[in-house]
C-alpha cells in the first residue's frame, strides 16, 4: 500500500542530488552489503519489473521499480553488525543522537522524490516476534491496520518516534506499512544469489558448472563494488541498469578461463619462442592476478588504486610495444618477454606506496591479462 498523504513539490529522485554518497567513504568490510546488491542484480535479470539498481547513493541500494502508474523508488539499507539479541522495537527506534536518529527515522529520511516510495532493511540478524510482520510481503493481509497484532506493531512504534516525518510528510505508520525486512545471514545470501545466477547463465549458455557460476559470480561482486565506491559528480556511474548488467556478463562469459583469452595467450607466448614451462606460469599469474582484482577492496587497496596501476602498465607495454615495432628495440621474442616482464615491475606513474602493497606476481600476472585481451604482444608487427 502507498500512503495517499498529499506531498509536498518535490523533485524525481533522477534529478535531486543526495545529501551524502551512502558509505563512500567508509566501505572497508562491506562484503555483505555487496552481496546484497549482487541479489538486487541477479533479481533484476529474473523481474522484469525490477529496471535498475543504485550503489550508495541516496540509502546503501536503491531499487527502481517499473509499475503500471510509473517508477517506484525502493531505499534499501543493509545491516550487517549484529546487535545483542534479536531485533526488537526498541532496536528499530533507538535514538542513538537525538530526533531522526534511529533506524527507521533514517530510512523514512530518504522519502524526499517525487516518486511513490518503499522501504527495506536487510538485517544479519533475526528479527524479534514483535517484527515478525514485517516479514511478510508487500500489501499482505496481514499487514493491515484491521490486523489487531500490526495495529499494536504501529502502537508500539509510535511511542518511540512519534513526532518523526519524511520530507514527503509521512510517519513511522507509513513506513510500517510500505517497509519491509529481509532477515539473511552473509553465507546464506550467497548461496542463494550462485543459485539464481546458474539460472540466469543457463539461459545464455547450454550449461553452467559451479566454476562459471562462481567465476561470474566474483565478477559481478567485484563490479558492485566498484559501482559503490564512484563518488561525486559520478552519480550517473552508480546505476546499474538491466542492459549495463547483462552487457557485463557476456564480457565475463567471454574470458571464462581456458576458452578464448586463455587460448590466445598461449598462442602468443608460443609465437614469441617461449615454451611450456613459461606459459604454464603465466597462466598461473594470470589467474591470480584476476583472483586479486576479484577481491578488489576487501583487502588494504581500493578498486581505483588497482585500476591506475593496471592502467599504468599497459602505458608501459605500449611504449615497450612501440620501441620494439619502430626498430629501436630489436629483440627477439624471448628476450622482448624479459624486457616487458622487468618494465612492468616498476611502471611509471604508479605510486610506490600502492606498488608495495601489491600481491606478489600481480604486475606480471596484470601483463599475462593484457595480452590475453590483444592488447600486447612479444613479437614485432609483421607488415
Amino acid at each position: 500500500m502507498i500512503s495517499t498523504v498529499s506531498p509536498p513539490a518535490l523533485p524525481s529522485i533522477r534529478t535531486c542530488t543526495p545529501k551524502e554518497f551512502g558509505g563512500v567513504n567508509a566501505r572497508n568490510g562491506f562484503a555483505y552489503q555487496d552481496q546484497v546488491a549482487a541479489h538486487y542484480c541477479i533479481k533484476m535479470l529474473l523481474d522484469p519489473a525490477l529496471k535498475e539498481v543504485w550503489c550508495e547513493t541516496y540509502d546503501d541500494i536503491v531499487l527502481i521499480w517499473e509499475q503500471d502508474a510509473g517508477e517506484l523508488v525502493e531505499f534499501v539499507q543493509v545491516k550487517s553488525g549484529l546487535p545483542s539479541g534479536l531485533w526488537s522495537i526498541a532496536k528499530l527506534c533507538e535514538r542513538t543522537k537525538g530526533i531522526g536518529s534511529s533506524l527507521l527515522e533514517t530510512s523514512l529520511a530518504r522519502e524526499s522524490c517525487a516518486e511513490p516510495a518503499r522501504f527495506r532493511l536487510v538485517l544479519a540478524r533475526q528479527l524479534g516476534v514483535e517484527l515478525e510482520l514485517l516479514l511478510r510481503e508487500f500489501g499482505h493481509a496481514d499487514r493491515s491496520i484491521e490486523n489487531p497484532k500490526f495495529k499494536a506493531l504501529i502502537d508500539g512504534v509510535g511511542t518511540r518516534v512519534d513526532g518523526f516525518k519524511s520530507p514527503k510528510g509521512n510517519d513511522y505508520a507509513h513506513w510500517l506499512i510500505n517497509g519491509q525486512c529481509w532477515s539473511i545471514a552473509d553465507e546464506a545470501i550467497r548461496a542463494i544469489n550462485e543459485r539464481d545466477l546458474q539460472s540466469v547463465l543457463e539461459q545464455r549458455v547450454a550449461f553452467a558448472d559451479t566454476a562459471l557460476v562462481n567465476f561470474v559470480y566474483e565478477n559481478l561482486l567485484s563490479f558492485v563494488k566498484t559501482v559503490a565506491e564512484y563518488k561525486q559528480p559520478d552519480l550517473a556511474r552508480k546505476v546499474i541498469s538491466k542492459q549495463l548488467l547483462e552487457a557485463k556478463i557476456r564480457s565475463w562469459l567471454d574470458p571464462y578461463p581456458n576458452s578464448g583469452t586463455e587460448e590466445r595467450l598461449v598462442n602468443k607466448l608460443v609465437n614469441a619462442g617461449l615454451d611450456t614451462t613459461y606459459v604454464e606460469a603465466a597462466k598461473f599469474l594470470r589467474r591470480a592476478y584476476v583472483s586479486a582484482r576479484r577481491g578488489a577492496g576487501f583487502l588494504s587497496l581500493r578498486a581505483d588504486q588497482l585500476d591506475g596501476v593496471d592502467v599504468a602498465i599497459q602505458d608501459e607495454l605500449l611504449t615497450q610495444m612501440a620501441a620494439l615495432d619502430s626498430g629501436e628495440i630489436p629483440d627477439s621474442g624471448p628476450q622482448f618477454h624479459q624486457r616487458c616482464l622487468n618494465a612492468v615491475r616498476a611502471p611509471a606513474g604508479a605510486p610506490q606506496a600502492v606498488m608495495d602493497a601489491l600481491s606478489p606476481g600481480y604486475e606480471r600476472g596484470c601483463m599475462y591479462e593484457i595480452t590475453a585481451r590483444c592488447r600486447h604482444r612479444f613479437v614485432r608487427l609483421q607488415s
